[in-house]
């Protein structure tokens, strides 16, 4: 993990906060950095830089008519994948 940020106000209506963003480089190619949100704790807690994350894929649904999103998360390396 490169860096995070905590979101507390957003100006997307009924978006829930806090978020966190996480920008992870890759371990094979250091210099590309990919956000994605956190799988974990809405404060962050936990996060370090250089802590080992893992890729993980969560499901949304934006509308009754449209096809879900996945989006990419990350989770810390040692924790537990939540169902």
């Amino acid at each position: 993990m490169a860096s995070w940020n905590v979101t507390w106000r957003t100006p997307i209506r009924d978006a829930q906060t806090p978020y966190v963003v996480v920008l992870t480089r890759l371990g094979d190619q250091d210099d590309i950095l990919i956000p994605g949100g956190f799988a974990g704790p809405p404060s962050g807690e936990g996060l370090a830089v250089g802590a080992p994350v893992v890729a993980v894929f969560r499901d949304i649904e934006v509308g009754a008519e449209d096809a879900p999103l996945t989006l990419l998360d990350w989770r810390l390396a040692d924790s537990e994948v939540k169902s």
